[in-house]
């Protein structure tokens, strides 16, 4: 597996992708995980192979890394691996060292499609240089040479169509490792922070795309209704000072709890004592911390949108809602209001999570396709090939270009 995104990031890739491997490599399976090395960081699991990276200029997350070819031991001993399949979560310089390793050793090249990447323009020079258009053509480039491509939902398989990707695309729903999120005991967040009454949880990257503002203000509402309740937001991220300083101008600070980041050891224990779980994010693909809300047996109100369609169930285990702070804001209040209607959607939320998103019926349909593709393989011939890694240094040039005119 190679991806940008891993420990000690906090996201849903990282957890994905950590999770998987582990299962993977406890059914007998030999896994490799690639990624960018982080000075001063420790893996405990030694299947975890750190390639030189160099520290990306990014507000999303200050560990992020960018792989250059340096020489190192890992570097080596991963140019000279044998590999069945080669399964790529990003589109950065880790999984397209992956691509050339495929096509080199005559393998096949799986990429999953984790993230809606129109949705995150704004961290690339506050998107004023890479436009969406841009993006689709990329993409589309970049699908194109893959053998088979997942994607966690309709929505992205659909999008993925719509950019002209032509190859097969299959929808493997995310998936959670069921027993890290059962049997947990309220009070984790109560104790630590000195919450009482209702809590309303939010858990993800405190910044734009995940339509924090949003929440706040319809929060507003909520808090204008009932005294009971208290907004905790869980995570970090580039939008944490502006949207606390939001908080206080719109009169919440007495209600609105920003945690920072949590360990992930211990974000089980947050699901636990939250009583309703509030994410009105529209930029998403197949949210994991929508899945680990259901399996904790929260119910869930979102925004419409068809990233949830599998995961929230209109008056079953929660609400999708109008992107309207009111319609929101009406939706969480009769939840709050309704303590038995909460608990039937928390038990619908826990069984609809712990029977569609276990994490072993995903890796029973991953390695399913692992085994599809490897058996429909026919390698590239050398032309091919070369053909292939030409496309993609056109793409890289063209990313260039675009920064640099863009720049001035």
């Amino acid at each position: 597996m190679f991806t940008e995104a891993f420990h000690p990031q906090l996201n849903g890739v990282v957890t994905y992708v950590s999770d998987v491997a582990e299962e993977l490599t406890r059914r007998g399976n030999k896994v490799d995980v690639y990624a960018p090395e982080i000075k001063g960081y420790r893996d405990s699991a030694r299947y975890i192979h750190r390639l030189p990276g160099i520290k990306a200029l990014s507000k999303m997350d200050a560990n992020q890394r960018l792989v250059v070819p340096l020489p190192n031991k890992e570097f080596r001993k991963m140019l000279t691996a044998k590999f069945d399949l080669i399964h790529a979560h990003t589109g950065g310089p880790v999984s397209l060292w992956g691509f050339q390793l495929a096509k080199t050793k005559g393998v096949p090249y799986v990429l999953t499609y984790h993230t809606l990447l129109t949705s995150y323009l704004h961290y690339i020079f506050n998107g004023k240089v890479i436009k969406p258009k841009v993006v689709e053509v990329l993409t589309r480039v970049y699908g194109n040479q893959c053998d088979a491509i997942i994607a966690p939902s309709e929505k992205i398989r659909q999008e993925l169509i719509r950019y002209g990707v032509h190859k097969p695309v299959f929808v493997v729903p995310n998936s959670v490792d069921v027993a890290r999120f059962t049997g947990q005991k309220k009070g984790y967040l109560r104790e630590k922070f000195g919450i009482r009454g209702k809590i309303l949880l939010f858990v993800g990257r405190v910044s734009k795309e995940k339509n924090v503002e949003f929440l706040l203000k319809s929060f507003q509402i909520v808090a204008s209704k009932s005294k009971e309740a208290t907004l905790v937001i869980v995570g970090k991220g580039a939008d944490l000072e502006n949207l606390q300083r939001l908080s206080e101008e719109l009169g919440l600070s007495e209600r609105v709890v920003f945690t920072g980041p949590i360990p992930m050891a211990e974000i089980p224990k947050v699901y636990a004592d939250g009583d309703i779980f509030v994410f009105p994010s529209i930029s998403e693909v197949h949210p994991m911390v929508v899945l680990e809300a259901t399996v904790s047996g929260l119910p869930v109100v979102t925004v419409q949108d068809s990233a949830y369609l599998e995961s929230v169930k209109d008056d079953i285990n929660g609400y999708q809602t109008k992107i309207s702070p009111t319609a929101f804001a009406s939706a969480t209040l009769s939840l709050l209001k309704d303590e038995e209607k909460r608990t039937r959607f928390g038990e619908a939320s826990a069984l609809i999570g712990r029977k569609q998103f276990s994490l072993e019926n995903h890796v029973d349909k991953l390695t399913d396709l692992y085994e599809a593709v490897i058996d429909n393989y026919h390698p590239s011939t050398f032309s091919e090939a070369v053909g292939n890694m030409g496309k993609l240094r056109q793409m890289a040039k063209y990313v260039f270009n675009i920064t640099r005119n863009g720049l001035g």
